[in-house]
């Protein structure tokens, strides 16, 4: 049963230039739109993660953060790089506030010392979240195998 939907002009032009470009009917191009909204709207539903490999991307994501800053002392870099430590801090619950000490010195001054230290303690911070990333996932692991 055919019904009349009421289309501003914009849009009906718009509809109607699609539709000879397809060669196809309203009903079909409408058809198209649908499945194609239904396709995107399924795809972007976010995918479950879990902690085990959010740990994983935190230790990536923080060798990167740490070394953009290393190669190129910017603003830029410099607040990056303290985002994700605040991210790494309140997921992981880890305390990094030797780390972010390091990288305010290095900040003030960068000397080869201070890059050393720093990248020293980054490497202890990598460590900690390694080994809590391996808990986690032994745990997610057995929860699995329960």
């Amino acid at each position: 049963m055919p019904i009349t939907i009421k289309l501003n002009d914009d849009i009906y032009y718009m509809l109607r230039r699609i539709k000879a470009e397809m060669n196809t009917t309203y009903d079909g191009l409408i058809r198209i739109l649908l499945a194609n909204y239904t396709f995107h709207r399924d795809t972007r539903t976010k995918i479950a993660i879990n902690k085990c490999d959010q740990l994983a991307w935190y230790i990536v994501k923080l060798s990167l953060a740490f070394s953009g800053y290393r190669l190129r002392k910017s603003e830029i870099n410099y607040q990056r790089l303290i985002k994700t430590i605040k991210q790494i801090e309140r997921f992981a619950g880890v305390d990094l506030t030797q780390l972010r000490y390091a990288i305010d010195k290095l900040r003030e001054k960068r000397t080869r010392q201070r890059v050393v230290f720093a990248t020293q303690i980054v490497k202890i911070a990598r460590r900690e979240l390694m080994v809590k990333a391996m808990e986690t996932c032994k745990e997610e692991l057995e929860e699995k195998t329960i």
